[in-house]
């Protein structure tokens, strides 16, 4: 005849640290779980959000080599569900807790002739001091960079699109996302006019957590 074991907790084996919590409708796993590489644990994004004025896309302020812009940080739904991984974000470089990352991103770019999405890059160095951007292709930050091509003559925007992992392991490290175009153009119509409950993201970067360092 089978048995049943019921118990409330789970520790660890000097009964120091509470590894899990059963309940009746639930088993709750402690925060000093750690779970294998490649698991997912939560999603976060980094956003540029155009919440006022007729719909505009396509523009990064110039040419050449630029840093693409963001105003918002979403950690998954609105109710938070996830855990805020991205700690902070200002002047276009933000900061994230330690951990292996999937990340990929998407934008929309209009007749900006030939384009290199170069991707995540280091800002400074592991202390959060310093200017110097990393290298493109670098082991745990960044496979290389994309490129693309859009026709002047061509009305469409097309998708500019990037991914990679990101291995994080000091909080003070800064982050910068960079693309090259030569011809820094954009789109836009007064269809619609966008508000708070009208959101347009003109391009997002999504981190999905796969473990801890």
């Amino acid at each position: 005849m089978p048995s049943d074991l019921q118990v409330d907790n789970i520790k660890d084996g000097s009964a120091t640290k509470t590894l899990a919590t059963l309940s009746s409708s639930a088993v709750t796993l402690h925060s000093d779980v750690t779970f294998p590489k490649g698991v997912s644990r939560g999603v976060n994004f980094l956003h540029q959000v155009q919440s006022s004025g007729t719909t505009l896309g396509g523009t990064l302020g110039g040419t050449g080599t630029q840093i693409v812009p963001f105003n918002t940080i979403k950690a998954g739904t609105q109710d938070s569900a996830f855990t805020q991984d991205i700690l902070s974000l200002g002047s276009n470089q933000w900061s994230m807790r330690t951990g292996y990352y999937l990340w990929d991103f998407y934008r929309a770019t209009f007749d900006a002739n030939h384009i290199w999405v170069l991707g995540i890059q280091t800002y400074g160095d592991n202390t959060g001091s310093g200017t110097t951007v990393g290298n493109i292709t670098t082991d745990n930050v960044n496979f290389g960079s994309s490129f693309y091509y859009t026709h002047p003559s061509a009305s469409h925007a097309i998708p500019t699109i990037v991914n990679g992992v990101l291995k994080v392991t000091h909080t003070a490290q800064k982050y910068v996302f960079r693309m090259i175009v030569e011809v820094d153009n954009q789109h836009g119509t007064n269809t619609y006019t966008h508000s708070s409950n009208f959101h347009n993201i003109q391009h997002s970067l999504r981190f999905i957590r796969i473990g801890d360092v």
